[in-house]
């Protein structure tokens, strides 16, 4: 078991797609597609849920080495929230696996090929939303590790999309000067403090003395938002209710910004993981998956939220 992880665990950040795993699937249907952006051909997964006209439109990035038809298996319970919700939602595929997320990273193909994934994920947007009639004040971003900060740097660079939340992925400090948003926009981070691949208290990202790029720590990542939307003192803290005995522990805060809001789920004791998730890779290796609550639920519930 320890070899196997720790062959996964050389594969590219972040590893859940890499697993199969079984998904709760949604009553909705689902297609893919192809868009030529900047050479490339590139792939994606839709999924709508039937018979109603979605009241929005919410990508879903995966992780390094991971894959866009898996994530749904990763976070088990994304397809059923989105039918309940009533959201499209679209699973973008990075070039090789991997996104170009801001970081000084010299082993991605995204990042060696400098892809312009915030032209593809633009123009995804554009398509999806036109053939759905979902106006861009409602469509949002969100994402899990690579996939998360790509999702940052998605609203830093894009008037695209107008929220994200970031899954176990602080903001990367490689991108800190260049993060110029045209107007404040909103950000949530779900973040564990035993992380063992993306450091809650920042610093470098590294996998076997490989440094994949530097991040923020999570609190800095939140103060970097709070300081560009010009967010107030004032915040709203709450526990989210402890309902697994799973040795972790949740709570949240909130801060209201002109235009916009900058929030972050801490979780006590979870590691790389997705909350309410998979547990795609032993504890040793990726740490906790806290069964206390569904990222996915909470993270399109605070997306539709006005």
């Amino acid at each position: 078991m320890v070899k196997v992880g720790l062959l996964c665990l050389s594969l590219l950040l972040l590893l859940p797609g890499v697993v199969a795993c079984r998904s709760v699937a949604g009553k909705g249907e689902s297609r893919t597609g192809t868009i030529d952006i900047g050479g490339r051909s590139r792939t994606y997964l839709i999924y709508q849920p039937v018979s109603r006209k979605p009241v929005a439109l919410i990508f879903v990035l995966h992780g390094g080495s991971g894959h866009a038809d898996r994530m749904g298996r990763l976070a088990t319970d994304l397809f059923v929230v989105a039918d309940s919700s009533n959201v499209a939602i679209v699973l973008p595929q990075g070039v090789d696996e991997s996104w170009n997320d801001g970081r000084l990273d010299p082993i991605s193909t995204a990042h060696k090929a400098r892809i312009d994934d915030v032209a593809f994920l633009n123009a995804l947007a554009d398509r999806i939303g036109g053939e759905l009639s979902i106006p861009r004040s409602r469509t949002s971003i969100m994402g899990i590790s690579n996939g998360g900060m790509m999702s940052q740097r998605a609203v830093c660079d894009s008037d695209r999309f107008q929220k994200a939340v970031s899954v176990a992925a602080n903001f990367p400090a490689d991108y800190v000067g260049d993060c110029k948003p045209a107007k404040p926009k909103s950000v949530l981070y779900i973040v564990g403090t035993e992380d063992p691949l993306v450091p809650f208290n920042g610093g470098p990202i590294k996998l076997f003395k490989k440094t994949r790029g530097n991040v923020l720590s999570a609190f800095d990542s939140a103060a970097y938002w709070r300081n560009k939307n010009q967010c107030t003192d004032n915040v709203t803290s709450d526990s989210l209710a402890d309902t697994e005995k799973d040795e972790t522990t949740a709570t949240r805060q909130i801060w209201q910004c002109p235009g916009s809001r900058v929030g972050i789920v801490v979780v006590k004791g979870g590691g790389h993981t997705w909350p309410g998730g998979k547990q795609y890779l032993p504890e040793m290796i990726v740490g906790r998956t806290s069964r206390d609550f569904s990222a996915a639920k909470l993270a399109i519930d605070w997306m539709l939220e006005e």
